[in-house]
């Protein structure tokens, strides 16, 4: 799925932004108190000076890294000297973790120098776009950070299409015997493939 449609970004001084996709979400801005976080979705965190950030996972030992991987509901703290972070939140359920870039398939410091300047590289492009002409002519989400599509989960044709009609409204209602008439499913098999 695209990460493009329905694209909102924030845009505020000292090159804070927040651009919010339907399966991606980019953040530049402060990173806030040291406490523990559990990500709905992937997490990679990213320093924007190039100075080690620190990590540790669920109460462990804290790890030192540029680049911070911390996948779904993982329990972490995160911190740095400098008050800023990059961060990327990816969607679970948008990816194959299986065939993620191997640097992405980790949990905690993971050595990726070229990644991070990408990133950062990344963001002083969205600032000058969001100054010039807004979120509109943002480019893809993964192509600006990972240099091409990540791998989508391999679902049955059907349940895409339903899941590309809802997040292309996700206010629209769904129920889902509605939902499985539209792809040509009884009740009970749209059920099982979709969970």
């Amino acid at each position: 799925m695209a990460a493009r449609r329905t694209t909102t970004a924030l845009r505020s001084s000292e090159g804070r932004l927040m651009w919010l996709g339907p399966t991606r979400v980019f953040y530049a801005g402060l990173l806030g108190a040291t406490s523990y976080r559990s990500l709905g979705g992937h997490g990679v965190y990213v320093s924007p000076t190039g100075e080690p950030l620190r990590m540790r996972v669920a109460g462990g030992a804290w790890h030192c890294g540029e680049v911070l991987v911390v996948p779904a509901r993982v329990s972490h703290q995160v911190a740095t000297a400098h008050p800023q972070i990059l961060n990327l939140l990816l969607e679970s359920e948008s990816l194959d973790r299986a065939r993620l870039p191997s640097f992405l398939r980790h949990c905690g410091p993971v050595d990726a120098p070229g990644f991070a300047q990408r990133v950062r590289d990344g963001h002083a492009r969205l600032l000058a776009l969001a100054d010039q002409d807004g979120p509109a002519s943002f480019p893809d989400f993964d192509a600006l950070f990972f240099g091409a599509t990540l791998p989508p989960p391999v679902l049955d044709a059907r349940i895409r299409a339903v899941i590309e009609r809802i997040v292309a409204d996700p206010a629209a209602p769904s129920p889902a015997e509605a939902c499985a008439a539209a792809v040509g499913l009884s009740f009970s098999r749209f059920l099982h493939l979709f969970k």
